[in-house]
C-alpha cells in the first residue's frame, strides 16, 4: 500500500468528500440497492461534523482517498459514515481510518466503538466482523444508537430489518495489530522510537508519533521489561520523548492509560502530564 496520510478535514475538502461519498456508493447497485447507490449526502451534517473536528481524510500522494466521520453516541466513539474512493478500494485504506477513530476513542477514554450497517452486504457487517466487530442485540443497543437507526430506517431505499448495530471494545491492540498498524504501515516516526539497552540487551522501549494534522505529538507506548522495572528507565525514556517532542516543533505530548494503570499515570503526572481538558505544553 502506498504511503498513507490521516489528517482532519478542512473546509475546503467538503465538496470533494461529498462527490467522493457518491463515487463510493455506486457499488450498491450491484446488490440491488439502487437508492443507496444514489443517495445524495447530507452536506450540512458534513459541515458540522467537519467544524467539530470530527471528519478525517486519507491522503494518498496528497489525493483524498477516503474519509471517516465520528461522533459520540450511547458514550462510545461511534462511526457515522466511511467511504474509500473506488480507486484505492481493497488497499487497506478503510482500515487506517476505522482504527484512527478506535484511537481517537481510546484517547478519550470511549470504551467502545460502534457504527450501524447492513448486516447481509459482504463490504458492511461481515467485513467489520473481520476488524473484530460483533452484532449487537436489541437489549444491549443504546437509545442514542437506537434513535440514529431509527432515522437511518427513514431514509430512501433503506430496509430497517437488513440493519444492524456492531460494538468493538477500545481494549489494547494485540502484538499481531500493533505491528501491522503502527510498524508496517509507518505511520510513526523512526526518530521517536527510544530502546532501552542493558549489556547489549533489549530491555524497554518508547515510541512517539508526531500528529502534524492535529498539531501535537502522541506518546504511543513505553514499556520496560519485569526484570528491569524500578530502575527508572521508563522515566528516562519519558523525559526523551518529552525532548523529541519539542525538538520537533510540538508545544503539547499526548498519551494515555488504562485508569487502573497507578503507576504509569503517576509517572506522568509527576512529568507535568495532566488530564486532557487542562492539557499544559510539552
Amino acid at each position: 500500500m502506498a504511503s498513507t496520510r490521516i489528517r482532519s478535514a478542512t473546509p475546503v475538502d467538503l465538496d470533494n468528500l461529498a462527490i467522493l461519498e457518491v463515487q463510493a456508493g455506486q457499488v450498491f447497485h450491484s446488490v440491488g440497492m439502487s437508492e443507496v447507490a444514489d443517495d445524495v449526502p447530507d452536506q450540512e451534517a458534513l459541515r458540522r461534523s467537519q467544524g467539530q473536528g470530527l471528519i478525517w481524510v486519507a491522503e494518498v500522494h496528497g489525493e483524498i482517498a477516503g474519509y471517516i466521520v465520528a461522533t459520540v453516541l450511547d458514550g462510545n466513539a461511534h462511526i457515522g459514515q466511511v467511504s474509500v474512493a473506488p480507486a484505492y478500494a481493497r488497499q487497506g485504506i478503510g482500515h487506517l481510518l476505522i482504527s484512527h477513530v478506535e484511537d481517537w476513542g481510546r484517547r478519550h477514554s470511549r470504551p467502545a466503538t460502534t457504527l450501524t450497517t447492513f448486516r447481509d452486504v459482504p463490504w458492511n457487517g461481515p467485513y467489520y466482523e473481520t476488524l473484530g466487530y460483533r452484532e449487537l442485540s436489541g437489549s444491549e443497543i443504546g437509545s442514542e444508537v437506537s434513535a440514529e437507526m431509527k432515522h437511518e430506517g427513514s431514509l430512501p431505499g433503506i430496509d430497517a430489518s437488513r440493519r444492524c448495530a456492531m460494538i468493538k471494545p477500545n481494549g489494547g491492540a494485540s502484538r499481531v495489530r500493533y505491528l501491522a498498524e503502527r510498524i508496517e504501515t509507518r505511520l510513526y516516526d523512526p526518530h521517536g522510537v527510544v530502546l532501552a539497552m542493558d549489556d547489549g540487551a533489549w530491555v524497554g522501549m518508547a515510541t512517539t508519533s508526531p500528529r502534524e494534522a492535529e498539531g501535537y505529538a502522541f506518546s504511543e507506548m513505553t514499556g520496560v521489561l519485569a526484570s528491569h522495572r524500578g530502575r527508572g528507565i521508563s522515566l528516562a525514556m519519558k523525559l526523551l520523548a518529552i525532548r523529541f517532542a519539542r525538538s520537533s516543533g510540538y508545544r503539547c505530548l499526548r498519551t494515555f492509560h488504562h485508569p487502573d494503570n497507578a503507576n504509569a499515570i503517576g509517572m506522568n503526572r509527576r512529568l507535568g502530564v495532566v488530564d486532557e481538558a487542562t492539557q499544559t505544553p510539552a
